[in-house]
């Protein structure tokens, strides 16, 4: 996200002045901020925009809460985004309001709460700011955003120049002009909102002063803050090197993570996986985290490899043309052509969920449930059984052997199993107890064997899958998945024997 497109607000600072609940404030007013709508929100109104008051919510609003929360899992884990999706509005009865009133209530209500987290952090946070909701006479009036107070330096000079200019429309032009802004004139607003920022913390000391009755800090709140993102940790640590942390460096600093290296990134991860029960990654953190664990990379399907192999050939067009071009030169090509590319895309997938199972084997029950893993089965799949089915009556799948090339053996899937087959005639058991004694050095040892003869059987398997027609891999992958379910309950049996 552009430098000119960024508006911040700092969250904790907003909701000390709708709370008498309110802390002693400091030189930065939060760890870690939201990132406010920068283009301006076109779903509120001028009045909405520009309002320094607070409406105390009303019973409708504790109702559409605990609603919402009854409908979300126990075990709710996934981003708030991901969890709203699959909210049945139209479940969430309340009196005889519409479904786009309880939504609009909804909104309203998790509006300035910080969605780092889970739907189910979100919405307790919010029932708790609800229940210590109070507003003092003398209390301190937070600053308003950037996009506020450029619509409020605007809307009267656009309702001057249109008079008949609608007020949605003004909020809209308010909005393209915003997004637009210069460096300068960005800077003089932002210069004006940290002055702003600056006098309501000294009057917000002033008045905890004067009223230190209605100063009751949480007792839960005392000590280190709950980091809410692996960005946190990265600005909790940032921040210790800089005089003043301010919202620019705040700014800077979201931008350095976002370029951090993998590896860099995942030490910020590791730490957030370490101290938080409860975790939930964005996508690019997912996919940071999971390729330093050694993730098997998805491979692409049968058009994005032919689309990959023929943008040399139209790279003198600009992308839309390109694109267009690849997409007519694909749909005229023949059957057997496309065939080919297709069976290429399958054989990858197939060497691909072979990978992937071995993967899951190395993480930790923990991983599994914060990374969320993604279900590795290609798109293709539904094409493929519904081909199956066609087949079906036809005749009967068998193995395939008409192959000059010979199926190679599969390795052990992990080093218990590698183990035992070398140093105890394939008794697992045994294995696990030998291997527990072993010297480190002996296991690198077997680990890397295990590896090369992975390595060299995938590499087989390929060319394997390569010599073999397009029935044939149908029916090596009905066997093989045959055999997979047999691993499986063998694994189980063995498991309840121990």
């Amino acid at each position: 996200m552009g430098k000119d497109t960024l508006t911040f607000k700092i969250n904790k600072a907003r909701n000390r002045s709708k709370s008498i609940c309110v802390e002693q404030p400091s030189k930065f007013e939060d760890p870690e901020l939201d990132i406010d709508d920068e283009n301006g929100s076109l779903s509120e109104s001028y009045d909405a925009v520009l309002s320094d008051t607070q409406v105390k919510p009303d019973d409708i609003t504790e109702q559409v809460i605990e609603k919402v929360l009854a409908s979300l899992p126990n075990n709710d884990t996934s981003g708030y985004v991901k969890t709203l999706k699959k909210i049945k509005w139209n479940e969430i009865k309340i009196g005889n309001r519409s479904e786009k009133e309880i939504q609009e209530i909804f909104n309203k209500a998790i509006k300035d709460v910080n969605k780092t987290r889970t739907l189910t952090e979100i919405l307790n946070d919010a029932k708790k700011r609800m229940e210590s909701f109070e507003q003092h006479p003398d209390h301190p009036k937070r600053p308003k955003s950037l996009f506020a107070m450029y619509v409020q330096d605007r809307f009267q000079q656009i309702r001057a120049e249109n008079p008949n200019i609608e007020t949605n429309e003004i909020m809209g032009k308010c909005s393209e002009e915003f997004k637009s802004l210069s460096e300068k004139k960005r800077q003089k607003l932002e210069n004006r909102y940290a002055a702003a920022l600056e006098e309501y913390n000294e009057q917000m000391s002033k008045f905890q002063l004067r009223h230190p009755d209605l100063h009751k800090p949480d007792k839960k709140s005392r000590g280190t803050p709950k980091m809410t993102s692996p960005f946190a940790y990265y600005w909790a640590e940032r921040s210790k090197e800089l005089e003043k942390p301010d919202i620019k460096a705040y700014s800077d600093a979201r931008k350095e993570y976002a370029e951090l290296g993998i590896m860099e990134k995942v030490k910020y991860i590791r730490q957030y996986f370490q101290e938080t029960d409860e975790a939930a990654l964005s996508k690019p953190e997912r996919k940071a985290y999971l390729e330093a664990r050694g993730a098997p990379q998805k491979p692409v399907s049968a058009y994005a490899a032919f689309f990959q192999s023929h943008l040399e050939e139209y790279k003198h067009l600009n992308s839309t043309d390109r694109m267009k071009r690849i997409a007519e030169k694909w749909n005229k090509l023949d059957k057997e052509t496309k065939n080919k590319y297709t069976s290429e895309a399958n054989i990858e997938m197939e060497l691909y969920n072979i990978k992937w199972k071995n993967f899951l084997k190395t993480l930790t029950k923990e991983e599994l449930k914060w990374i969320e893993l993604p279900n590795p089965q290609s798109k293709r799949k539904k094409d493929s059984d519904s081909e199956d089915n066609v087949n079906k009556k036809k005749s009967k799948v068998t193995k395939p052997s008409s192959s000059s090339i010979p199926e190679p053996v599969k390795p052990p899937e992990d080093v218990i199993a590698y183990f035992a087959s070398k140093k105890c005639d394939g008794d697992k058991k045994a294995a696990k107890k030998k291997w527990k004694s072993l010297k480190d050095s002996k296991k690198s040892k077997y680990e890397r064997q295990l590896e090369e003869l992975q390595t060299t059987y995938f590499a087989e398997l390929k060319e394997y899958l390569k010599s073999l027609s397009h029935e044939e891999v149908k029916a090596y992958k009905k066997r093989m998945k045959q055999n997979v379910k047999t691993e499986e309950e063998d694994d189980d049996s063995e498991s309840d024997s121990d």
